[in-house]
């Protein structure tokens, strides 16, 4: 399957979707975007699979508050689906399962953040995939400060769970590594990800 994927979209112009010239099956949010640009998003891709995690700038409510901005477009006959929030969930396609983790290490009152022991008494579905704003315990290297040390519970998920693939943001980076059994990929912008070749393309 291939997944469209976008992270941190801090500024946005909606021009550079131009550039997507590839055919994708689902779409993926991994946090700190804006209501606005994933309305934005949606009307080109109205009616493919979306999926998301909310990042450390988002506010709960975001999927929230842009499936009712989809309601209302759909009032008006253009039938977009809504976007599923995947935090602590899965969702069973074909060839994969994909599970989600939102935010990041805390460090301002906000429901997005989380100590390490409040993620660590998480469960998160095992899956195939997972998605996620904020990367493993010191994963990547070096740590700048707290908020993007990483999270144990996912250390703890990849060692225990295995997964094929973690697809993550937060870090403004597009760069893969390996840990252990899984290919780790840091998302920033907007990447073309292919679960049966474990391939990835940046498009902006």
């Amino acid at each position: 399957m291939k997944y469209l994927i976008f992270a941190d979209l801090h500024s946005f112009d909606a021009d550079n979707l131009n550039l997507i010239v590839d055919s994708i099956d689902v779409l993926l949010f991994l946090g700190d975007i804006k209501v606005s640009s994933i309305l934005k998003i949606r009307q080109m891709y109205p009616n493919k699979p979306a999926f998301g995690v909310l990042g450390n700038h988002d506010d709960l409510s975001l999927f929230h508050s842009a499936n009712k901005q989809i309601e209302i477009y759909n009032k008006f006959e253009i039938n977009m689906d809504p976007i599923v929030n995947m935090h602590c969930n899965c969702v069973n396609f074909e060839t994969d399962i994909i599970a989600g983790l939102q935010g990041c290490v805390g460090y301002k009152d906000s429901g997005v953040m989380m100590t390490q022991e409040e993620a660590n008494s998480l469960k998160i579905p095992c899956a195939d995939i997972l998605i996620s704003h904020e990367t493993g315990y010191h994963y990547m290297k070096p740590v700048i400060d707290t908020s993007h040390e990483g999270f144990e519970a996912v250390l703890n998920y990849i060692l225990k769970e295995k997964p094929k693939f973690h697809l993550f943001g937060h870090h403004h980076k597009n760069i893969q590594f390996q840990k252990e059994d899984t290919m780790c990929f840091c998302i920033y912008g907007c990447s073309i990800f292919d679960s049966a070749s474990g391939s990835i393309k940046n498009i902006f």
